[in-house]
């Protein structure tokens, strides 16, 4: 967990980031990316419960979801995608990162 800080304080923060781009620049399409875990399985929970909230919102919103399946799934987190500290992303993990990008960007957008 982030200290001081709950899911829903997070996601309100990062779509409130999201909405000043929105109202500043309305032509923009924007795409939100949904947050990645790290190793220590007990930060999963609050990941997820932030994801749904960034996901929801940003429907809502008109906004595209950058969603990543490959790092967790049924409460696993594939860590194989992440380096030995566990935060950050290994050489797989940022190939599997860009790949997922690369999708978004082709299921919302006619490239």
């Amino acid at each position: 967990h982030i200290p001081d800080e709950v899911p829903s304080d997070i996601a309100k923060e990062m779509l409130e980031f999201t909405d000043d781009i929105k109202q500043n620049m309305p032509e923009t399409n924007l795409f939100v990316s949904l947050v990645l875990p790290k190793v220590d399985s007990s930060w999963l929970e609050g990941i997820n419960c932030l994801n749904n909230l960034i996901w929801e919102s940003s429907r809502r919103r008109g906004f595209k979801t950058i969603q990543h399946p490959h790092f967790a799934g049924r409460g696993v987190i594939n860590d194989a995608l992440l380096a030995r500290d566990g935060i950050h992303l290994s050489r797989l993990g940022v190939k599997c990162l860009g790949v997922d990008i690369k999708l978004s960007l082709r299921n919302f957008t006619n490239f």
